[in-house]
């Protein structure tokens, strides 16, 4: 749980550093959602632990839910965004970006700037914003990015394109 409120921290800081509230806008959840629309079994073959859903993030422009896996310590938090990549590539509160290719799909590597060693996320841009495949664990280090890589390639035919 501990891990999941970090996340949610650093999610929170960089809604408020990058000023995605817009005043008198009711923002829509018309876009992809993680907590209901990956099925027990794709987490299963990604390495999650369905019974262990936490979907308690409630952010303004995002879907956000996690899970305890089988990957040592680490967790997975899967996210969807109204926001494309190349917006938040120009928020201070995510570092580090590398385009990959995953399974054919162009996507980028980040980090969350106030913790580079907590993990690494994997994001994919998709018709209605992008969707994010993160691994955190304390210290996680390099390791991070190349678990991420590996559940994102078995969660991709699960993620919207």
């Amino acid at each position: 749980m501990s891990d999941l409120r970090t996340v949610v921290s650093a999610l929170m800081l960089a809604a408020l550093v990058s000023g995605c509230s817009i005043p008198g806008k009711a923002v829509e959840a018309h876009f992809w959602d993680p907590c209901t629309e990956l099925s027990d079994q794709a987490l299963r073959e990604a390495g999650a632990k369905p019974e262990t859903k936490d979907d308690a993030v409630k952010l303004k422009g995002w879907h956000v839910c996690g899970w305890q896996t089988t990957y040592d310590t680490y967790r997975l938090n899967v996210a969807s965004s109204e926001d494309s990549l190349a917006t938040l590539r120009k928020r201070a509160a995510y570092a580090d970006f590398r385009v990959v290719e995953v399974g054919g799909r162009s996507g980028q590597t980040y980090l969350v700037a106030g913790d580079r060693n907590g993990g690494c996320t994997v994001g994919f841009d998709s018709a209605r914003g992008s969707v994010h495949v993160e691994m955190t664990r304390r210290k996680a280090g390099d390791a991070a990015c190349q678990v991420a890589l590996v559940v994102a390639r078995k969660l991709l035919p699960n993620l919207p394109s």
